[in-house]
């Protein structure tokens, strides 16, 4: 994976993505399905010219980017069960609806992935806000690099480690790291939008709002899902005796 990574950081299209963007001074390539931002339907990213989608396509396709993708899901599975089920419910639902869309991996919880491409990824203290608040995020660090450089982290996130984030919610960045080493990330979500359309019955919801005002019982129940809807994402986290339970 590093290498797939390392290979595809040195095309120059990938180069010419380089420049401070609001995650980092890096390059940095999303590939998947997304919606917000003022699409008027949920579509496939599409980043720059076909060269950058020719990328992007053979890194999804590399076995070894495939196994740390896997991986992430599996995790996603083990310790946050009901809202990887929520993640799964919402993509079938979605690529039922428009079969156009395409996920970057049979069966997969997540609608997209960014790759980080360094090589010295750092990233700036940041929110995805535009995720879902409870939802959770995989990240993948990969290169070679010291863990413990400069400060002592918050969280040890060595080479080849994933972490799952809730990162809607919590400002996340990551350290320095010295002259002559390399470090790139995958990381994987799913847009907040996504979760929207699908509640809506894939509909927006300019539009169910819309009708909203022209009756009453739909303003009510939109009202009342609104009104709720912190408290089915929190019934949706893990505690930690359910895989502990002398915790």
């Amino acid at each position: 994976a590093t290498t797939a990574i390392k290979n595809a950081a040195a095309q120059p299209c990938v180069s010419e993505l380089a420049g401070e963007h609001r995650r980092g001074p890096f390059p940095a390539a999303a590939i998947g399905i997304s919606y917000g931002g003022g699409q008027k339907k949920p579509g496939n990213l599409r980043l720059g010219g076909p060269e950058i989608q020719n990328v992007l396509e053979d890194l999804i396709k590399n076995k070894g980017i495939q196994r740390l993708a896997g991986f992430a899901a599996s995790g996603f599975a083990t310790y946050a069960p009901r809202t990887y089920g929520c993640y799964n419910r919402t993509m079938e639902a979605l690529l039922a609806g428009h079969s156009d869309l395409r996920r970057n991996f049979k069966n997969f919880p997540w609608a997209a992935m960014t790759f980080n491409m360094g090589p010295q990824t750092v990233c700036f203290p940041h929110l995805d806000s535009g995720n879902l608040p409870w939802g959770w995020c995989g990240v993948t660090t990969i290169g070679e690099f010291h863990p413990d450089f400069w400060r002592p982290p918050v969280i040890r996130f060595p080479p080849g480690a994933t972490i799952l984030i809730q990162s809607a919610l919590m400002k996340h960045s990551n350290t320095l790291i010295r002259d002559g080493e390399t470090r790139y990330s995958v990381t994987q979500y799913s847009a907040g939008g996504l979760f929207r359309l699908v509640e809506n019955g894939l509909a927006s919801d300019k539009k169910r709002d819309a009708e909203a005002k022209h009756d009453p019982a739909l303003k009510a129940k939109r009202d009342a899902a609104r009104a709720t809807r912190w408290q089915r994402g929190l019934d949706m986290l893990s505690h930690q005796k359910e895989f502990w339970p002398q915790a």
